[in-house]
C-alpha cells in the first residue's frame, strides 16, 4: 500500500468515517503508481492562479491567457473530464449584457455556457464554474484552454486571477 493510502487507512475512525484532522496532505502531488479497472482516475494533472486579467472585449471566443491545463492520456480510450472555477467581473454598459465561457481542446470547443450578465449599475461580479467531460481519443499531450466573449463589443469580460483553477482528471477505459 503507498504512503498516502497507508496515512489515510491510519485516519479511518471507528465509526468509519475519514478523520481529515489528522491528515497532512500537501496542495499538489503526482500521483506515481498504476490504476486498473474501468472508470478509475488514471492521473490528475491542476493549474492553479493563473488566469491572466486581460479585458476581452470581442463577440467571438478568445483564449484567456495563461489559463490551461494539458494532460496527456495513458490510453486512446481514456475520457478527460475538465473542471474550470474562476472569478471574473464584467460592465456591459446596458442591462442585461450577457458573457460566455467555453472550454476548448485545441481548435475545437467542447463546452460552453453563459458566464453572466451586467446589471447596468457598473462591473457585476461572477463566479464561473464550467467543466466537461471529453473524449479526446489520443495518447498525446492534449491542452485544455478557457475562452470567454462577450455579447457586443462595448461590453467588457474581466477576469480577476483570484484562487483560479483548472483541472484535468484521465478516467480509464
Amino acid at each position: 500500500m503507498g504512503s498516502i493510502a497507508r496515512t489515510i487507512s491510519n485516519q479511518i475512525g471507528t465509526d468509519g468515517k475519514l478523520n481529515a484532522a489528522g491528515l497532512d496532505l500537501a496542495d499538489n502531488f503526482a500521483f506515481t503508481g498504476t490504476v486498473s479497472g474501468v472508470g478509475k482516475i488514471g492521473q490528475v494533472v491542476a493549474t492553479s492562479n493563473a488566469m491572466s486579467t486581460t479585458y476581452i472585449t470581442s463577440t467571438s471566443p478568445v483564449a484567456i491567457s495563461g489559463f490551461s491545463v494539458t494532460i496527456t492520456p495513458t490510453s486512446a480510450s481514456s475520457k478527460i473530464y475538465v473542471h474550470a472555477t474562476f472569478s471574473a467581473t464584467q460592465d456591459g454598459y446596458n442591462n442585461g449584457t450577457l458573457s460566455f465561457c467555453q472550454i476548448f481542446r485545441g481548435g475545437t470547443q467542447i463546452k460552453s455556457i453563459v458566464a453572466g450578465g451586467d446589471t447596468g449599475n457598473g462591473d457585476y461580479g461572477h463566479a464561473v464554474v464550467l467543466s466537461a467531460y471529453d473524449s479526446p481519443a489520443t495518447t498525446s499531450a492534449v491542452t485544455y484552454n478557457i475562452y470567454a466573449q462577450v455579447q457586443n463589443s462595448s461590453s467588457q469580460f474581466r477576469p480577476t486571477g483570484n484562487s483560479d483553477t483548472i483541472t484535468a482528471w484521465e478516467i480509464l477505459p
